[in-house]
């Protein structure tokens, strides 16, 4: 009981320390890289929200109903929320249907999407759980990253701006939102494949380079303890390689000195004569 009760004093003890400022700051010493992880981690929701109506197949874990519940729920109570923020002009009569409507037909088919992900998988149809799912423009005669990336994003941002200028101005600024949180999505899980790819590579130019490195050392445990030419940068694909150059002098040095003395041993049979 007495370590429940100081987690639960730690959790509050961590809210309550919470500091925007420093967090700011901290956000802003993170790399282009990290940041761009940080705000699509917040962007998933509404991204979400889009996907479920641009893309087929879309993974198990994808699906987030707990994440899409609380997202359509703020969607529904959007009009409620906007009536406390001063309108610059009017907004349409009908606005809060269309985001209602909006809402409910995301949750049912993301549930729908789920409910066939897990009848596949209990019939042993295997599909990743992390899977962002297929554009349904992907009979364009273009790769799946471009459609994923750019297409889906661009016609989202079109039928919300189509939709902002005809009947519905926050259901179509719900929806260009949505569209640049789905870029921004779209192009960190980009960078973190391209970002995947690379410490694969890396990894066997690595792995290589040590290879030769060691065939080299064991070259140099010759009884002349020659040194053979160094391993050229280019021979290991960019990958420094070597020991220190004091590290190996002491290690030839250490190979040229001679055995001490074994004193157990029997003496010669003429040296006792």
């Amino acid at each position: 009981m007495a370590d429940n009760k100081s987690g639960k004093g730690d959790k509050i003890a961590n809210l309550l320390s919470y500091d925007p400022i420093t967090n700011y700051i901290n956000f802003l010493s993170l790399n282009k890289r990290q940041r761009l992880n940080y705000v699509s981690f917040f962007l998933g929701a509404p991204a979400l929200t889009v996907r479920v109506f641009l893309r087929r197949k879309l993974g198990y874990r994808t699906l987030s109903t707990t994440k899409l519940f609380f997202t359509c729920l703020f969607i529904s109570y959007l009009p409620f929320i906007v009536d406390f923020i001063p309108h610059p002009r009017t907004l349409k009569a009908d606005f809060q249907n269309s985001l209602i409507v909006f809402a409910v037909a995301c949750y049912v088919i993301a549930y729908i999407q789920k409910w066939m992900r897990w009848n596949e998988l209990g019939r042993g149809k295997f599909w990743h759980s992390y899977s962002e799912g297929i554009s349904w423009f992907s009979f364009l005669p273009l790769s799946e990253s471009i459609c994923n990336r750019f297409i889906d994003p661009i016609i989202c941002f079109i039928v919300g701006l189509m939709i902002a200028a005809t009947f519905s101005d926050y259901l179509g600024g719900w929806l260009m939102f949505s569209a640049l949180s789905l870029y921004i999505v779209e192009i960190a899980l980009h960078e973190a494949r391209i970002e995947q790819l690379l410490d694969q590579i890396d990894g066997m130019c690595d792995a290589e380079a040590s290879s030769k490195e060691l065939s080299a050392m064991a070259a140099r445990g010759d009884e002349q303890g020659l040194t053979p030419k160094p391993i050229s940068r280019e021979e290991t694909a960019g990958v420094p390689t070597g020991l220190a150059p004091d590290i190996e002098a002491q290690i030839q040095r250490r190979r040229a000195r001679k055995p001490p003395p074994d004193d157990l041993a029997p003496a010669d049979d003429t040296a006792a004569a």
